[in-house]
């Protein structure tokens, strides 16, 4: 019995010590105005619309966020709205937000996506990139 215990106590320690050293994660909802955001947002549509084999850009309609702290960097889950504008790649306007949304039906589309952002050492890596139909 007593080594069973002396067992656990072992455990018990190695466990703390291993946690306590691990990295601090602390999850937060961020601003969504701040610069961070509005990068990590901008990166992930232009990674999008680059890895896309549509002829069109697509811009953020709505989006919802969710902030990890990662040591030095920054993890940025986002939950998008983005839909198909007016803009063809490489050839339209140079600011997305310049571009109007397509209005007729035939053309029109909404995607719902999931995009997770790495912001580390002034560099952004897209993580994650799942876009579906939300129509």
């Amino acid at each position: 019995m007593i080594v069973c215990w002396q067992g656990i106590g072992v455990l018990v320690s190695v466990a703390i010590v291993s946690v306590s050293t691990g990295p601090i994660v602390v999850q937060k909802k961020d601003n969504q105005s701040s610069n961070g955001v509005s990068d990590a947002l901008s990166y992930a549509l232009q990674s999008y619309n680059f890895m896309s084999k549509e002829q069109y850009l697509y811009k953020s309609l709505n989006f919802t966020l969710q902030t990890i702290q990662v040591m030095n960097g920054k993890e940025y889950v986002i939950d998008a709205e983005i839909g198909r504008t007016e803009c063809l790649k490489g050839i339209s306007a140079q600011y997305l937000s310049d571009c109007t949304l397509m209005q007729n039906p035939g053309n029109m589309q909404i995607l719902a996506c999931h995009f997770v952002v790495l912001t580390w050492r002034d560099k952004n890596i897209l993580l994650q990139s799942i876009c579906k139909d939300n129509q």
